[in-house]
């Protein structure tokens, strides 16, 4: 089963961009009108005054010059927006089972993936249609306990699992065509993992709260166009 998310979000922020340029245009050109329509011989009629022509036509050149500053400003601001956008990563999301739930938001520095999973198991494959890969990815997983995560590219699988009892750390390894090796977390694909509960201990099973895992920049680098994640509750 298929899901394209994220294209929604983008078209609204850019209708909104255009929204907001669309209206500070119409302001500008509100402002300069009276500029703008100035008649040539006199900017304001007083009875028994004549107006330098000069001073006229010099208020008419500025607010002309002052348009098409703004005007530039505008134009290279949406320039900026659309390499900006051209970047911007799509995602084609592939999930086993139907009742999951995966969204996907941009962040500063890159996007995060928040996974909703009720029956505790499941797995969801990411394909990069257009743009480049984020520099940084967090996943957030919905779940009380982590009898396995994994997190899977075309040339190797980190593995991790988190005891129950109090949150301390998770033991991890790494798979690959040659065999398992476990990992510390020195290792530069080593997972950060943290439970995000306001207990002041988080115990495993988390009574609240999810896990929240951030992908290493190397595995980043390294995956191409395309990982999958797989996750296991033991408290399904």
């Amino acid at each position: 089963m298929l899901y394209c998310f994220y294209h929604q979000q983008i078209f609204l922020r850019e209708r909104l961009k255009i929204d907001r340029f669309r209206n500070i245009f119409s302001n500008t050109i509100h402002m300069c009108e009276p500029a703008l329509s100035l008649p040539r011989k006199s900017a304001f009629y007083i009875p028994g005054h004549k107006e330098d022509f000069s001073d006229s036509f010099s208020r008419q050149m500025k607010a002309r010059l002052t348009l098409i500053l703004l005007l530039n400003i505008l134009l290279a601001s949406c320039a900026a927006g659309l390499r900006k956008n051209s970047e911007e990563p799509f995602f084609r999301v592939t999930i086993k089972d139907p009742s999951d739930q995966i969204v996907i938001e941009t962040a500063e520095q890159g996007i995060i993936i928040d996974v909703t999973s009720p029956n505790g198991i499941g797995s969801a494959k990411f394909e990069l249609t257009s743009g480049t890969m984020p520099a940084e990815i967090i996943i957030r997983l919905h779940l009380k306990g982590l009898e396995e995560f994994r997190l899977v590219s075309p040339q190797t699988t980190i593995a991790a699992s988190i005891p129950s009892g109090v949150f301390k750390n998770s033991d991890q390894r790494i798979i690959s065509p040659d065999g398992e090796a476990p990992i510390s977390m020195l290792h530069p694909m080593w997972l950060d993992i943290n439970a995000v509960t306001s207990q002041t201990e988080p115990t495993i099973p988390l009574e609240e709260g999810f896990f929240e895992i951030k992908v290493p920049k190397t595995f980043i680098s390294k995956t191409g166009d395309s990982f999958e994640i797989q996750w296991i509750d033991f408290y399904r």
